[in-house]
């Protein structure tokens, strides 16, 4: 089955999966893209979550 998925506010407990993802190359590729936008103050940060039919949000 495929997965759903969530959206919900990023929080000081997602901080070392962020630094883990933000230390992958592809990041750096794609930063030029958004850059320009991150001090739009409508830019809100979301940490988007798998989740399954049997289970709740999977982190």
């Amino acid at each position: 089955m495929a997965a759903l998925y969530a959206f919900r506010p990023m929080t000081t407990k997602d901080l070392p999966r962020m630094r883990q993802w933000l230390a992958g190359p592809h990041v750096w590729e794609q930063y030029a893209l958004v850059s320009g936008d991150l001090a739009e103050p409508a830019m809100d940060r979301y940490v988007v979550a798998a989740i399954s039919a049997t289970s709740s949000v999977m982190t």
